[in-house]
């Protein structure tokens, strides 16, 4: 450093002419034009070999990210089907067990009572008995001839009535006997409507079993897929998840909306109870009790839903016993209804104080207050009632939200992986054109000295001295050739 600092210096104080420095700074480039070369390339090579491994790391995350993202989605495809077909089977146990737990002793019954009523329809058609006795008494006294004996007359007479009574009896019992039977008949008529209308709900309830069976198919078939790791299940759980991810910002979207009214709704009668001169930093103390309660409400329905099951954005919730669910469960919701009582009442507590300012304008102006203002209030009331139970169900949006934003932002982060390798790989080809163009701009500097070496070397006397120099160089001594 300290003879580049004296160099320059006897530069800066000689009295040598510029365009004799400028000579001498060119012919020391010359002669450093094979080392600037060396250090020209390396130096950007270096920076294109450092751009192409961090292409290459960048590649290496993007195929891990892949791999990630992949097994996320399936991850949240297998539970889904496995939730999907736990709900199936117990819904097949409840219908079972409701509709098909009284099958055998139904079966039972409806066979006793069809072999009573076969034995009852074939009772019912026999023909009346007649006594055979009774014929062949008759026959023997049909050939007695009478020849006008009385005897025989009376004695025939008794005979012909005792068998006429005896005839209108035998139908008298079998006519009784008929209509009891008809009557039992008639009497198992709706007892066969009754047992119709039961074989059909249970015709019904084994085609709602045959459908569940499929559905349980259906989503075993997908489950097999999914632990498979198919390109066609990783396909379907990303289209799912992507129109999940949108449905679900949608429906938060209008939830958000309903949270804003809620608030608003609030926010005036808790500046009426808390003062407006109070303030927290540069917020009113009634602005954030308005988004506390708000927000309270949000949370009470998420544990709510937790308890129940129906979302999982908290394992802990849902790996508690069934009795410490039960009991959350009944806290929950009786805060929430506690929220919308107390909501109520600040909405229709908002309605009055507007009611009073209006009733005072109204009397200034001589005028009097509608009987029919109390249907304002009646609605705000209702809405204030009404809005926290609907930010109950913020739990299922936001659970779907969740995991479609995790599966578009994988995505997503591949994309843009891809494309940062894609400039890295362009950066680093302009690197490498970017050294030749240096060496290129070096070799500009020294141009005079290179023209001119360039006319030595085509020079005509070099050429016989270079021709001379490897002739000379490839004869042979003689005194080191070897005689044969």
């Amino acid at each position: 450093m300290q003879n580049l600092e004296w160099v320059a210096n006897w530069l800066r104080g000689s009295s040598l002419p510029l365009y004799f420095l400028v000579l001498i700074a060119v012919l020391f480039l010359y002669l450093g034009r094979g080392q600037m070369h060396i250090a020209l390339r390396t130096f950007f090579g270096a920076i294109q070999k450092l751009l192409l491994s961090a292409r290459q790391e960048i590649l290496k995350a993007h195929a891990r990210l892949l791999s990630r993202n992949r097994e996320v989605l399936l991850s949240w495809g297998q539970a889904a089907a496995e939730q999907a077909i736990e709900r199936e089977f117990y819904r097949l146990h409840a219908v079972v067990t409701r509709d098909l737990s009284g099958y055998p002793a139904l079966q039972r019954k409806l066979s006793d009572q069809v072999m009573a009523l076969d034995e009852d329809y074939r009772s019912s058609t026999e023909s009346p008995p007649v006594s055979s006795a009774w014929l062949q008494a008759l026959d023997h006294l049909s050939e007695i001839p009478a020849h006008g004996d009385p005897i025989v007359h009376e004695m025939l007479g008794h005979l012909q009535g005792s068998l006429e009574k005896s005839q209108k009896s035998a139908m008298k019992e079998y006519r009784e006997s008929s209509r009891k039977r008809h009557q039992q008949l008639r009497r198992m008529l709706p007892f066969w409507r009754e047992a119709d209308q039961t074989l059909g709900r249970m015709q019904r309830t084994l085609e709602n079993v045959s459908e569940r069976s499929r559905v349980i198919d259906e989503q075993m078939e997908k489950l097999e897929q999914m632990r498979a790791g198919t390109n066609e299940a990783v396909r379907a759980l990303s289209a799912s998840s992507t129109m999940s991810f949108f449905t679900s910002s949608l429906v938060l979207s209008v939830l958000c909306l309903v949270g804003f009214v809620n608030f608003h709704l609030v926010e005036q009668p808790m500046s009426l109870m808390l003062g407006e001169e109070s303030w927290v930093g540069p917020f009113q103390v009634s602005f954030l009790a308005a988004l506390v309660m708000v927000v309270t409400q949000a949370v009470l329905g998420i544990a709510l839903l937790e308890s129940l099951r129906v979302t999982s954005l908290f394992p802990a919730i849902g790996n508690l016993d069934s009795e410490m669910r039960k009991w959350l469960m009944w806290l929950t919701g009786g805060l929430i209804l506690a929220l919308a009582c107390v909501e109520a009442s600040l909405a229709y507590m908002k309605q009055v104080a507007a009611a009073d300012v209006l009733a005072s304008q109204w009397a200034v102006s001589a005028l009097t207050v509608p009987e029919s203002y109390w249907v304002p209030s009646l609605g705000q009331m209702l809405l204030g009632f009404i809005l926290p139970l609907v930010l109950l169900f913020v739990a299922i949006p936001l659970e779907t939200f969740v995991q479609g934003a995790r599966a578009l932002s994988g995505g997503l982060l591949a994309i843009s992986l891809v494309a940062v390798a894609f400039v890295l790989e362009m950066a680093a080809g302009a690197v490498r054109q970017l050294g030749e163009v240096f060496v290129h701009l070096y070799d500009l500097l020294v141009i005079f000295p290179l023209k001119l070496e360039e006319l030595v070397v085509k020079a005509p006397v070099f050429h016989e001295k270079e021709g001379e120099s490897q002739q000379g160089s490839n004869e042979i001594p003689r005194e080191k050739v070897v005689p044969k």
